[in-house]
């Protein structure tokens, strides 16, 4: 009979389990939903877990990476010192005070570093068992802050069959098999990705794809920035997360101009090497890239690819931050426990981030204004064909009417918010209209300025 109990208990407790992993609990003050097992697991981890976490295997596979690179890329003693200090600044701002992770975010985020880590280590080693590659041709570049409408842009422009674009496995695979990809829309490589991270996704939340769609639709073969390659280096998507005191050095070892930074585009040059490598006519490449925080890198960017085009989409301040600060929630949201921080530093990081990259741009736009073409969003946004007719001018590349039909085609396929309208505004995290004015007044003036 006791035995009986027993079992019943166990069963009973095993339910429990499952009805509790099944089970989806919206976080505070963000649309996602979160599996009531992770919830279990933050509140329990969060009463007993105080010790910092254990780092040593992250730093030996660092040290590990670092070898490697120096074989592969021949890296400078100033490269391998900006590279450590980066790392360890942003390594120590996990477990420092201040840092917003709940349990399972840092839990993810650990295992992210690795794969980061690892995808560089892979990526090194291969290079080194190679010969040496031809340069990639000079890309043009899709830069302006987030939420300016160059992803509309990007994607548009890749409907050109000249043109070559990175896909969003192919910057995030994590297998051994780095050969580039010919078929890169079939390989079955992308499938598996496409798979594994869906489920991945799906085990932690049962509606963050679904909120992440309403700002930026996202599958293995959507064509995709450059950005998840650089992250693999700077945490664009955790640092709002780390230490303010850690945010604050990131930031100065940014501004730093005693720091060497090439080291990023060094790797992304070598990187688009090896896709092109595969081409049969790879001086006929014509690279598309996309990535906002490239304004971080621009003057190694216009080192390392002396003769890109550079194309700068802007608008309103006042509605890039709300809508990036919305964008951040989402992607933070299974990372961080927003009841406890509230969303107000959103808003902060958003304002520092972007006021750093818009002065970037500027300054860039002035030193070389043959280099860049302005546009303005309500601009494209009206007239999405007049812009690209700009930049193929721009770029000095002719645009036939065959790619023009399919362009109009992909419009009227991929209108904006076919996935539901976000919801956000300025008061969400406490930010002002007069101070976002006030703040982007030099911004607002670039924005503004004729075409």
């Amino acid at each position: 009979m006791a035995s009986l109990r027993a079992c019943s208990t166990f069963v009973v407790f095993l339910a429990v389990l499952m009805g509790l992993g099944l089970c989806s609990w919206r976080l505070p003050h963000s649309p996602v939903k979160l599996r009531g097992i992770w919830w279990a697991y933050n509140s329990v981890k969060s009463l007993w877990s105080v010790l910092p976490p254990d780092m040593t295997e992250i730093v030996t596979l660092h040290e590990e990476v670092m070898i490697a690179e120096k074989v592969a890329f021949a890296e400078t003693e100033a490269s391998e010192t900006a590279k450590r200090q980066l790392f360890f600044i942003q390594l120590d701002g996990l477990s420092a005070d201040g840092n917003r992770f709940t349990p399972l975010g840092l839990k993810i985020t650990m295992q992210d570093i690795k794969q980061r880590l690892n995808r560089r280590l892979r990526l090194a080693r291969h290079l080194a068992r190679l010969p040496a590659l031809s340069p990639p041709t000079s890309p043009t570049v899709l830069l302006g802050l987030p939420r300016t409408g160059s992803t509309m842009l990007h994607r548009l422009l890749a409907v050109d069959p000249s043109t070559r674009t990175p896909l969003w496995w192919e910057v995030l695979y994590d297998g051994d098999d780095l050969s580039p990809c010919v078929d890169c829309f079939t390989d079955p490589r992308g499938q598996t990705f496409q798979q594994e991270k869906s489920a991945q996704i799906k085990m932690l939340s049962s509606n963050f794809l679904d909120e992440l769609g309403r700002f930026h639709i996202l599958n293995a073969t959507a064509i995709e920035e450059v950005t998840y390659f650089i992250d693999r280096y700077s945490w664009l998507f955790d640092e709002s997360l780390l230490a303010p005191s850690a945010v604050a050095k990131v930031r100065t070892w940014y501004s730093d101009p005693t720091v060497d930074r090439k080291f990023v585009m060094v790797h992304l040059r070598a990187w688009l090497a090896l896709q092109q490598s595969v081409a049969s006519s790879p001086t006929d490449v014509r690279w598309v890239l996309k990535a906002p925080i490239l304004s971080q890198y621009l003057p190694e960017l216009v080192d390392i690819f002396p003769d890109a085009k550079l194309v700068f989409t802007s608008r309103d301040p006042k509605k890039i931050l709300p809508s990036a600060a919305g964008l951040t929630l989402v992607k933070q949201s299974v990372r961080c426990d927003y009841g406890r921080w509230g969303l107000e530093f959103i808003g902060d990081y958003c304002t520092g981030r972007y006021l750093a990259w818009a002065e970037a741009q500027s300054k860039l736009v002035e030193t070389y204004p043959q280099k860049a073409l302005l546009l303005r969003y309500d601009e494209m946004i009206a007239n999405p064909l007049a812009a690209v007719r700009q930049i193929y001018a721009h770029i000095g590349h002719a645009l036939s009417e065959d790619v023009v039909h399919a362009m109009k085609r992909h419009l009227a396929e991929n209108t904006q918010h076919s996935k539901g309208k976000p919801d956000y505004s300025l008061a969400m995290f406490g930010l002002r209209r007069e101070t976002i004015d006030a703040q982007f007044e030099e911004y607002r003036k670039f924005h503004e300025a004729p075409a």
